[in-house]
């Protein structure tokens, strides 16, 4: 289950248009990923 949620969020984050260089695209795919991170944590019990 949980690699579906990480294959879905990558999955959105490679879709995404990013315009800029090559650290703004880093920056982002790291801002999806810490996401994906909380959002683990938040629903473990």
């Amino acid at each position: 289950m949980d690699n579906e949620i990480l294959d879905c969020l990558q999955n959105k984050a490679n879709k995404e248009e990013f315009k800029g260089d090559k650290e703004h695209r880093i920056g982002e795919y790291k801002k999806v990923r810490e996401d994906a991170e909380c959002w683990l944590v938040y629903k473990l019990p």
